[in-house]
């Protein structure tokens, strides 16, 4: 009976060695396969922490470029802004030209227009004073050639009186 349990008792210590030695490889395949998985997802991380660094400065970056690039289109818009303003007051400066010239040139037009008038009134008060002129000096003429004509007479008389 010793024999037989010594028997059994060494069977189950077989099976239990044999079950424990199971369960330890088994325990190990597990904590290696556990550990290269850790291993892979310790890469993972590694890059997925890379990408996320290289993702956040990128960001950063396009943000910066963002910035920039607002600022940019705030100042184009400021000088679109002062252009136009610029391009108004040259339209209003131009139309105010414009209407200035227009002015000028109807007031030159009247100014030469009463010029040529004031010019034929001229002509024809110069025309009238010459044939005034000629018209006196002829009669100026007649009556000192009667004038003289009458002082040789007189002249005449003046003398035959004396001698009588």
């Amino acid at each position: 009976r010793e024999a037989a349990a010594a028997q059994a008792a060494a069977a189950l210590s077989r099976e239990i060695s044999q079950k424990t030695q199971t369960d330890v490889a088994a325990w190990i395949e597990r904590e290696r396969i556990a550990k290269d998985e850790l291993a892979d997802a310790r890469v993972k991380h590694a890059t997925v922490s890379q990408q996320f660094k290289d993702a956040d400065e990128k960001l950063t970056e396009t943000r910066e470029a963002l910035s920039r690039t607002a600022k940019k289109a705030d100042e184009m818009e400021r000088a679109h802004r002062d252009g136009e303003e610029i391009r108004r007051r040259l339209a209003d400066e131009l139309r105010r030209t414009r209407e200035t010239a227009k002015a000028a040139y109807a007031s030159w037009q009247q100014t030469a227009g009463q010029l040529e008038d004031t010019r034929r009134v001229l002509e024809r008060e110069q025309e009238n004073s010459i044939r005034m002129h000629q018209g006196s000096a002829t009669r100026k003429l007649q009556l000192a050639g009667a004038a003289a004509g009458g002082l040789a007479l007189g002249d005449a008389f003046s003398t035959k009186s004396r001698n009588v």
